[in-house]
């Protein structure tokens, strides 16, 4: 499970205390954050918009723009976009696999087509 900490503390040491229903983040014993404790599938994050910094905060691209863009060059890139999203819980983790979809794009012209078809998968 992941949880985020104020970009602050980022590269630091952090002390953590796990009980039934909590996470709490300890930075030099002082408390600088606490989530609600995740159960369930693997990798999950919880992440408050707080954490991110101001930039991240205010970015310039949203679900609703990434999701045009990616209808503008076809339905295999909608779908894998949608797929991004889905696979998070807070809307702005999701940009940095968007952004590198858009980079190759603008890199190249092209931009990655997955099969969709029932005996086709792709996996993120």
């Amino acid at each position: 499970m992941n949880y985020s900490v104020p970009y602050e503390y980022v590269g630091n040491y952090v002390d953590v205390k796990v009980t039934k229903r909590t996470v709490t983040v300890y930075y030099k014993m002082n408390q600088i954050c606490t989530h609600d404790r995740l159960y369930g599938r693997i990798n999950q994050y919880s992440t408050n918009k707080s954490h991110m910094p101001e930039n991240h905060q205010k970015f310039q691209w949203n679900k609703d723009r990434f999701m045009k863009w990616a209808a503008s060059i076809g339905d295999n890139t909608s779908i894998l976009v949608s797929k991004l999203f889905d696979r998070y819980k807070v809307e702005e983790q999701a940009y940095k696999g968007c952004m590198s979809l858009l980079n190759m794009e603008n890199q190249t012209g092209k931009c990655v087509s997955i099969g969709v078809g029932s005996h086709q998968s792709a996996w993120l």
